[in-house]
């Protein structure tokens, strides 16, 4: 792949996320509550947002 040329990822959107077997019973919930309804996301920025969630402080 030359410089010029980016790598393309795919985006899918909340629903089919929710239904995807890559995240366990647990992600998806929060995936569920963090991801918005009318967007559409990568699979790393469905990662990234899992682990900064998970990074968090309880208050």
């Amino acid at each position: 792949m030359s410089k010029t040329e980016k790598a393309v990822k795919n985006k899918y959107s909340k629903q089919l996320l929710l239904s995807s077997k890559s995240f366990s019973g647990i992600e998806k919930d929060l995936l569920s509550v963090l991801l918005a309804d009318k967007k559409e996301y990568t699979m790393d920025e469905c990662k990234n947002i899992l682990e900064k969630e998970k990074g968090r402080k309880v208050k």
